[in-house]
């Protein structure tokens, strides 16, 4: 039997980095990457390869679908997978999902990279996504260690 899987948590680091560092110019960071003039609220949520492989069919396996984010305060933000491998999720506009992240959640100045001191002192280096339909999740702040713990289940 098929178990249905109703919420998960998503790092604000790079599962790369052994010292769970956000990425400088990705992430939460993503005001921060060249190539172009970005907004200083643009940001986006990495979503680890194997999420979609242990837990499928809980997002969207397309960069076609929306859905939408409900932010704890009720606000709903447009979003969808994007990047090869559906690896982040971001909204539309970008900057929406940004500033909720960078600004109310962290309380990030504009233009400071966000390291892991930064989360530990916020005690926030995650969120846990919970799915309420197939076109609607909702958002919020997890703890430090709670995708850690989350990866561990599977």
């Amino acid at each position: 039997m098929l178990k249905v899987i109703k919420e998960v948590y998503l790092p604000l680091y790079s599962t790369k980095s052994n010292e769970f560092e956000p990425g400088e110019k990705s992430g939460i960071n993503q005001w921060n990457a060249s190539g172009r003039p970005r907004d200083y609220d643009e940001a986006y949520i990495p979503v680890p390869s194997w999420i979609h492989n242990k837990i499928q069919g809980f997002f969207p396996n397309n960069k076609i679908d929306l859905f939408t984010l409900e932010l704890p305060n009720g606000t709903l933000l447009n979003a969808k997978m994007c990047q090869d491998g559906q690896k982040a999720i971001m909204t539309d506009p970008n900057s929406d999902l940004g500033k909720w992240l960078l600004r109310d959640v962290l309380d990030a100045k504009e233009k400071a990279l966000i390291d892991r001191a930064h989360l530990v002192k916020k005690g926030i280096d995650s969120v846990k996504i919970t799915k309420l339909s197939h076109t609607k999740y909702k958002i919020e702040p997890a703890i430090l260690g709670a995708f850690e713990s989350f990866k561990k289940l599977y």
